[in-house]
C-alpha cells in the first residue's frame, strides 16, 4: 500500500509546481502587457516624433528655399541696377511698363535652374501654386496668351486642409498691410490681380518699397510675384521650372 504521506507530498508537490506555472504564466502575461504597453507608447511616441521631425524638416526646407529664392532675386536686381533695393524694384517696374513688357532683364538661368531644381515639382504644386489646371506655362499655348500683361500673373495659390501653404501659412498671416490688403483683394477676385498689386508696389502703398530692406514677408513677396518674369526671361517653363529650349528639343521626334 502506498504510503499517504507520499501520496499527499506527491499531490502536494505537484499542486504547487501548477500553481508555480499558472503564477508564471500570470506573471509572463502581465509582463508581456507591460511590455505590451511600453511598446506601444514608444511605437506611438517614434511615430509623433517622425511626423514632427517631417514636418520641421519641410518647414526648414521651405524656408531655406524661400531664402534661396529672395537673395536670387536681390542679386539680379544687383546685377541689373547696381543695387537691391527698393529702388532697384521701382527701376525695375518702371522699365517693364515703359516697354509694355517687352523688355527683359540680365537673368543668371544656370543659378535660376538649380534654384529651381529644389522647388519643382513637389514644393511648387504642394506649397506654392496650383498646377492641375495649368500644367504648363500659359505662354506655350496661344498666341492671346503672348500679351505680354500673362508674364507675371495668371496661377492660382494652392490651398491646403492642413493650411500648409505659402498663402495660408505665410502671406494671409502677415502683419504687413500691403499684405492684407492683396490678400482680400485674391480672396475677391479669386486671383492675383496684376494691375492691383504692381499698383501697389509702384506707389509705394505702406511704404513697401522701403520695407523691402528688411521684411522678409515683403521680400518673399516681391520674389514670388516676379519669379515668372525670371524665368520669362531665360525661356524657363514657370509651371514646371524646365527649360523651354530642353522641352523643344525633346518633344522633336
Amino acid at each position: 500500500m502506498l504510503n499517504k504521506s507520499l501520496v499527499v507530498t506527491h499531490l502536494t508537490w505537484k499542486s504547487s509546481w501548477h500553481i508555480a506555472i499558472a503564477l508564471s504564466v500570470i506573471v509572463f502575461i502581465n509582463v508581456n502587457k507591460e511590455n505590451m504597453k511600453r511598446s506601444i507608447f514608444l511605437f506611438l511616441l517614434g511615430i509623433m516624433l517622425f511626423v514632427c521631425q517631417t514636418k520641421a524638416s519641410t518647414i526648414n526646407d521651405v524656408s531655406a528655399v524661400e531664402t534661396e529664392m529672395i537673395n536670387f532675386f536681390r542679386s539680379t536686381l544687383q546685377r541689373n541696377y547696381g543695387s537691391s533695393d527698393g529702388k532697384a524694384v521701382k527701376l525695375m517696374m518702371d522699365a517693364l511698363l515703359h516697354y509694355k513688357f517687352h523688355y527683359i532683364i540680365d537673368v543668371d538661368k544656370e543659378a535660376l535652374k538649380a534654384i529651381n531644381d529644389k522647388l519643382y515639382p513637389d514644393m511648387f504644386g504642394s506649397y506654392f501654386v496650383e498646377t492641375k489646371e495649368h500644367p504648363i506655362d500659359s505662354l506655350h499655348t496661344n498666341w492671346k496668351r503672348y500679351d505680354p500683361y500673362h508674364i507675371i500673373c495668371g496661377y492660382e495659390f494652392k490651398k491646403q486642409l492642413n493650411g500648409e501653404t505659402y498663402y495660408q501659412k505665410e502671406l494671409s498671416q502677415a502683419t504687413s498691410p500691403l499684405l492684407k490688403e492683396i490678400c482680400n483683394a485674391y480672396e475677391a477676385t479669386g486671383s492675383l490681380p496684376f494691375t492691383v498689386v504692381l499698383g501697389k508696389f509702384r506707389a509705394n502703398n505702406h511704404q513697401c518699397l522701403d520695407a523691402f530692406e528688411t521684411d522678409r514677408n515683403v521680400q518673399m513677396l516681391f520674389a514670388f510675384f516676379f519669379w515668372r518674369y525670371l524665368c520669362y526671361c531665360v525661356n524657363i517653363d514657370f509651371m514646371t521650372g524646365k527649360d523651354k529650349t530642353e522641352l523643344y528639343i525633346e518633344s522633336v521626334p
